[in-house]
């Protein structure tokens, strides 16, 4: 189960990633509009830019909320899906991409930019916490811009709602 939360009104995307960048990454995208209507979709990146819907919808969505001031998303997926545009999770390190857009979109496939500050990424071993990023080659990238977004792997409680 993954848990992501913003402060926001508008969109939050998380992926997995094979390089830390969009470029084949596994992600989801949700919102919750001003009718309380939840959205989510399982997309896939064939390069950095807009991602494409998913043809298999892998990822299911548990809970979408919104309040006055973020937008929490919990959903989850199988491990191994057996679907080509997804990304295996495994016991090895993962990058996590994620962004957000503080305006909803104008429609399930019109999705704003979310611009160079609304994005980040993140290497996080999921399913066992004491492994390492591997030691040959560069070190991934690792991102620093957490501040606005809460990113939880395990089911826990969101105290505002």
């Amino acid at each position: 189960m993954f848990e992501v939360s913003a402060r926001t009104d508008g969109w939050l995307g998380l992926g997995l990633s094979p390089t830390g960048t969009m470029a084949g990454a596994d992600i989801v995208i949700g919102w919750v509009d001003d009718d309380n209507q939840q959205y989510f979709q399982d997309c896939w990146a064939a390069q950095n830019g807009r991602p494409s819907v998913d043809k298999k919808q892998n990822w299911q969505l548990h809970t979408a909320r919104r309040n006055e001031s973020h937008t929490m998303l919990r959903f989850r997926r199988d491990l191994f899906t057996g679907d080509p545009d997804d990304v295996y999770i495994s016991g090895q390190p993962v990058h996590v991409i994620y962004a957000w857009r503080d305006t909803p979109p104008v429609s399930p496939d019109r999705l704003q930019y979310h611009g160079r500050q609304g994005r980040g990424v993140v290497t996080l071993c999921l399913l066992h916490p004491d492994c390492f990023p591997p030691a040959s080659g560069a070190p991934p990238p690792v991102g620093t811009n957490l501040a606005p977004l809460v990113l939880l792997l395990l089911l826990q409680r969101w105290p505002d709602f």
